[in-house]
Order: structure tokens, then C-alpha cells, then sequence
């Protein structure tokens, strides 16, 4: 299924005071980067072709407010009230959407990557061109919803997780199963988590080769912002710590300043924080390990 991401700014704007939220009728072509939010109650409010980046939202009210061409990273929208909202070309990545109200939204166009959603309330939303992909969704309501071309996309979760655990619980659960072609059934399911598992970690692998040139590795790495390989974690940041490249250990420590849902974000956190202290190394790879320590304690 295809899906129209937000068009970006042609002019952004980055903006480090979070006032033009609370005065303005209308944002368009800002970029907020862990700019501290005040709360916010509004309704009727219009976004236009913005980033937020980092940003943690205290709960805010905007009810049936408008947002176009809007990207989300990282941020924590928990407990929101986006009831009545209209969103289109908006993608949500990385986000904390734990008990927020959306209910009677209307989506087109919207992108849900490795969200934290339980709790979230979509009940009598309009769905038209949406994917859920890769997040946890717990006790989520979708209650009177209308959905077109929409998917719930597990195998983008797929290569997050080592592929020979997953293979071991389906191994372990399928039995329990009772489809009417067991057979085939098994056979697509096992293929699929055989393959997609395997996506990133060819990628992730690279990275730590010592064949690989210096431009190829740190393209990897820039790639890790994106793709999370949680089981990889301690693979990677004892390459890092090990590294005499204080560039490829300064990369992959804003990389890792990212994996703010990872379940390995506590040894990301030790890691970060004992390079941070660590006099031996250069002084922006440590204050690299400063601002990454800070994201994710």
C-alpha cells in the first residue's frame, strides 16, 4: 500500500522558543528540536509542513485542530486530547501516544512507526491510507471506526527482534492454532518472519566490519536513527566503545541518542554516561555521550 509522506518545508524554520504555539492561529515551516513545550489548550489550531523533534507535550488540548505535512520524532504526546482532529500526509515515529484521546480523527495519509500507543482512543475515527507499523498497541479502542486501505504492519517489527527467538515462540505457539490449511499457513508465516527478520541486521552487521570504508560505514550509522535492532545493542556499543575513529564513535552516539523506546535504552544510558566520564577519549565524542545520555535518562 502506498501512502503520500509529508512534503517538507522548501523554507524551515527553526524555532527555539515554544511561544508561537500558544499566540499563533497558524505554524507553518517550523522545525521545534527539543524545544521545552508549556501546555497547551487550544482548538481549531493549524500545522502546516513542520517538524517536532524531542519534544514532550504536557498533556496538551487541541481539539479539532488541523495538521498537514507534519512529522513527529520521538516525541511524547501521552495523554493527549486530539479528539476531532484532521491529519494528512503526518507521520509519527518513535512517539509515545500512551491514553491519548483521538477520537472522531480523520486520517489520511499517516504513518504510525514504532509508536507507544496503549490506551490510545481512536473510536469513531475516519481511516483512509494508514499504516500502523512496528508499535505497541495494548488495549487500544478502535470502536465505530471507518477504515480504508489501512494495515497494521507486524513484519515491519520483524527485524527488530532477533529472527531465531521469533522463529522459537512461533515454533512454540502454532500448535495451539487452528487454521482450516494448517499446512500453508505455517509455512507463509514461518517464511515471513525467516525473511523479514534478517532485513536490518546485514546493515547493523556492516557496520562493525573492518572491510568496509569509512563513508560506507558511516552511512550505516546513519541508518541506525531509523532501524532499531534492539537485539543488537550490546553488539554495537561494544564496537563503539572499542573504536579508535573518535567520528564513528561520535555518529553512533547521536545514532543511539534515537532509541528513546528501546527495550536496551537503560544499557544505552550506562554506555553513554561512563563515555561521557571518560578523559581518554576526544572531547566531542564525550560530549556527544553527554547529549545522548540526557536524551534518553
Amino acid at each position: 500500500m502506498e501512502i503520500t509522506r509529508p512534503v517538507p518545508s522548501p523554507n524551515p524554520v527553526e524555532q527555539t522558543d515554544a511561544a508561537l504555539l500558544q499566540t499563533a492561529e497558524e505554524v507553518s515551516d517550523a522545525v521545534f528540536r527539543s524545544v521545552p513545550l508549556p501546555p497547551l489548550m487550544r482548538e481549531h489550531f493549524w500545522v502546516q509542513s513542520s517538524v517536532f523533534a524531542g519534544c514532550i507535550f504536557p498533556a496538551p488540548v487541541l481539539q479539532g485542530s488541523h495538521f498537514t505535512d507534519v512529522t513527529f520524532r520521538n516525541c511524547d504526546l501521552s495523554n493527549a486530547d486530539l479528539s476531532g482532529c484532521s491529519f494528512q500526509r503526518v507521520e509519527f515515529v518513535e512517539c509515545k501516544l500512551v491514553g491519548a484521546n483521538l477520537s472522531e480523527g480523520t486520517w489520511q495519509h499517516v504513518v504510525f512507526e514504532r509508536c507507544k500507543m496503549e490506551f490510545a482512543n481512536f473510536t469513531l475515527g475516519k481511516f483512509r491510507g494508514v499504516r500502523f507499523a512496528g508499535g505497541t498497541m495494548r488495549s487500544v479502542g478502535f470502536d465505530e471506526c471507518r477504515f480504508e486501505r489501512v494495515e497494521f504492519s507486524l513484519k515491519q517489527a520483524m527485524p527488530m527482534f532477533d529472527g531465531e527467538k521469533q522463529i522459537a515462540e512461533f515454533e512454540r505457539q502454532f500448535p495451539e492454532t487452528n487454521y482450516i490449511d494448517s499446512e500453508t499457513v505455517y509455512k507463509l508465516i514461518r517464511h515471513s518472519i525467516e525473511v523479514n527478520a534478517k532485513r536490518w541486521t546485514a546493515t547493523m552487521k556492516s557496520v562493525m566490519d573492518p572491510e568496509r570504508t569509512k563513508k560506507s560505514r558511516m552511512q550505516d550509522i546513519r541508518a541506525m536513527r531509523n532501524y532499531h535492532v534492539h537485539f543488537m545493542v550490546p553488539e554495537l556499543l561494544g564496537y563503539m566503545r572499542r573504536s579508535d575513529d573518535p567520528e564513528v564513535q561520535q555518529a553512533m552516539l547521536e545514532a543511539f541518542g534515537w532509541f528513546t523506546l528501546s527495550v536496551r535504552r537503560d544499557e544505552i544510558v550506562r554506555t553513554a554516561l561512563d563515555m561521557s566520564r571518560d578523559e581518554s577519549l576526544a572531547p566531542a565524542v564525550r560530549s556527544e555521550a553527554l547529549k545522548t545520555y540526557n536524551r534518553l535518562k
